[in-house]
């Protein structure tokens, strides 16, 4: 969204340098979100601020929500103040995708 951050509400994406499946899932995590934006228009919806005063909210590509497709795709988990995105973690996991491909998480 041009220059301006928005954090995905309910997605908690693993830390740059963190290990899994051979490979930096930070990086990977933020590559699979890059591809999932790349040339679209990203639509958000603001719905507060975390604890340092960035931005946090629902965001959506050609109608499709972000928050649950980066979980749905192994690339982060979900808070625990979110049933349906821990809904689509579980699927995730269950299918090892992302940072579940390993079987290790």
């Amino acid at each position: 969204m041009d220059d301006r951050v928005v954090r995905l509400l309910g997605v908690e994406p693993p830390a740059r340098g963190t290990s899994c499946a051979d490979q930096d899932c930070g990086a990977a995590a933020i590559n699979a979100l890059a591809a999932m934006v790349k040339g679209v228009p990203v639509v958000c919806r603001v719905t507060g601020m975390d604890g340092l005063g960035r931005p946090f909210g629902i965001c959506q590509v050609d109608g499709t929500e972000l928050n649950r497709s980066v979980i749905s795709a192994g690339w982060a988990r979900a808070d625990t103040t979110e049933p349906k995105l821990q809904q689509a973690e579980q699927a995730a996991r269950a299918e090892h995708r992302g940072i579940w491909a390993s079987g290790r998480e």
